[in-house]
């Protein structure tokens, strides 16, 4: 079962521009590789049986 992940990307002082959605997408997509490639080393080695339970 995978679990949820908050992720909180800091934005420089003074920066109140409207949130632009290539950006926050560009972010999201960092991240989500970031994330991958971590979840790939934790579990790298380590059989699965494949249940979630």
């Amino acid at each position: 079962m995978q679990r949820p992940v908050r992720v909180v990307w800091c934005v420089p002082e003074g920066d109140v521009a409207e949130a632009d959605p290539a950006r926050l997408a560009r972010l999201w997509a960092q991240t989500w590789l970031a994330l991958s490639d971590k979840l790939g080393e934790t579990v790298r080695g380590h059989p699965t049986s494949g249940d979630d339970a």
